[in-house]
């Protein structure tokens, strides 16, 4: 009877991510961004964008925000 022996890949070695000859807009940032990022910055400089929730903002809470 053979023995099997469980072992992890070795880092590195699975599929990668496609890439595209564009890298970051950000000055100093040689990151090169994946065929699917339609942005055109990576992710640690990409603008913040906050979601959009439902409802409205209460008067207080605008006041305290103000």
């Amino acid at each position: 009877m053979s023995h099997m022996i469980a072992r992890r890949p070795l880092a590195g070695t699975g599929p990668t991510a496609r890439t595209s000859d564009r890298t970051c807009s950000e000055d100093d940032c040689i990151t090169r961004l994946s065929r699917y990022n339609k942005a055109e910055h990576c992710y640690l400089h990409a603008p913040v964008r906050f979601p959009r929730f439902r409802g409205q903002f209460t008067s207080e809470y605008e006041a305290k925000e103000a």
